[in-house]
């Protein structure tokens, strides 16, 4: 049986690739005008005339614009450019996806047990990422970063908690890793002929993409660590859960510090000189856990082809 043919199917894995980035160009350009057309009529802001209103976060309706639109960029970068690119690329764009295999059990609880120990390990690479020389459009693109965070995190109700957990946490995780692991990693592997080398460049660009320098090499080994998660078990849902865990995380600590149920020390677990004792400790458990994974894959791989 001959295989349906695709709108993709006679370029080039290096066209390929190029394709893939001038949707995600052109559907956030598209999904960005969209958001300020919406944000104008939902909110009333005059964000065409007036768009240094956005900086004004003390003004009521400003924050919640400004989440409505990272949620609409979001789709707009990531998950519609994944979706119609391997509607392009493949008759089954489920599988090229790796939507449709079901991760196993062992191993979704094993990578949210590692992105939950690997906190301590990626607080620490930050701290080191951000002492390294750079120049200072870099601190300052990573101070209004910050900014834009903490303002975000700011919750005064679980309905707060929710729309958090949803635009940080899910839609990132899903939209992300169908975009980076999903759709590129495979075309940078092909053109790499390289597994590995194709995992770490996808590793990179979707660290560089986030534009907050001080902050690349953990955002990079995360991707990357989310690239072998998938090339091991076939399924974008281990690094999705991944993802989604660390974004999460994030969330909910910021969410009980507010509410005076946890310490504040707990986000920065990692840092500082009484802080650093547990590096080691979260690098072993992040060893571990990783091993167990690519065993667990391995084995079920085997017993399939068996």
């Amino acid at each position: 049986m001959t295989s349906q043919p695709t709108f993709l199917q006679h370029q080039s894995t290096a066209g390929k690739v190029m394709v893939l980035l001038g949707l995600a160009l052109l559907s956030l350009g598209i999904f960005s005008v969209l958001s300020i057309v919406l944000v104008s009529v939902v909110f009333h802001l005059p964000v065409l005339s007036n768009p240094a209103i956005l900086t004004q976060t003390n003004q009521p309706d400003v924050v919640p614009a400004l989440k409505l639109m990272q949620v609409m960029q979001a789709f707009g970068i990531f998950i519609v450019p994944a979706l119609v690119f391997a509607r392009l690329e493949s008759a089954s764009p489920m599988s090229y996806l790796s939507l449709n295999k079901k991760p196993l059990l062992y191993s979704a609880f094993c990578v949210a047990l590692l992105m939950l120990g690997a906190q301590p390990l990626i607080n620490w690479m930050a701290e080191m990422n951000n002492h390294m020389p750079a120049p200072q459009w870099m601190h300052q693109a990573e101070q209004d970063a910050e900014r834009i965070t903490e303002i975000f995190l700011k919750m005064n109700s679980s309905s707060d908690l929710l729309v958090n957990l949803l635009m940080i946490g899910f839609i990132p995780a899903v939209g992300e890793e169908l975009l980076f692991r999903g759709a590129l990693q495979p075309l940078l592997q092909k053109l790499t002929k390289n597994p590995h080398l194709g995992i770490w460049l996808s590793a990179i660009l979707f660290s560089a993409l986030h534009m907050q320098f001080l902050g690349f090499f953990p955002r990079m080994f995360m991707g990357a660590a989310f690239g072998y998660m998938l090339w091991w078990s076939g399924s974008i849902w281990l690094p999705v859960i991944g993802h989604f865990v660390n974004n999460a995380g994030a969330v909910l600590i910021a969410y009980m510090v507010q509410g005076n149920n946890v310490s504040q020390e707990l986000e920065t677990v990692g840092v500082g000189a009484h802080g650093v004792i547990y590096v080691p400790v979260s690098l072993l458990m992040v060893s571990i856990l990783f091993v167990a994974i690519r065993k667990r894959e391995k084995e079920h791989m085997t017993q399939q082809i068996d």
